[in-house]
């Protein structure tokens, strides 16, 4: 509680950056990619393995036919919306929630880089470069 005192600032401003990083999903539909009906499909396969009791999933179900995507590409970080998913979220809201964590993440590990690689005390500073990285597309 007290490292939240200390740093409500930055807190505020860190929330505020991820915020403007995330205003491209707040919509009531997915920005098309040439590929990201092959990723939906694969939280959607191995969601359908883990109901069915298989935690690994190699062979990817949807479309019906098996596609072994779980073989070819990993899978670690696609449980967190696979198990979301599980949870009764619709694939959309699993893939926007996946994408707000991971610019999430890239954000804290940014912050806390920056902050190593310069050995720089000023938080600021450490935030800004961390908001220039993760706003940089």
């Amino acid at each position: 509680m007290k490292y939240i005192k200390e740093n409500k600032n930055i807190i505020a401003i860190s929330i505020f950056i991820l915020f403007i990083a995330y205003m491209p999903f707040m919509n009531n539909f997915l920005l098309w990619g040439h590929d990201i009906g092959f990723h939906l499909g694969r939280i959607e396969g191995l969601a359908i393995s883990l109901s069915n009791g298989d935690f690994m999933g190699r062979i990817n179900p949807v479309n019906g036919y098996g596609y072994a995507s779980g073989i070819m590409y990993p899978q670690l970080f696609i449980y967190i919306p696979a198990v979301l998913r599980l949870f009764g979220f619709s694939l959309m809201d699993t893939y926007k929630l996946f994408v707000f964590l991971i610019n999430a993440a890239t954000f804290v590990i940014a912050y806390i880089s920056f902050k190593n690689m310069f050995r720089v005390d000023e938080k600021y500073i450490c935030m800004l470069a961390g908001a220039f990285y993760v706003l940089g597309l």
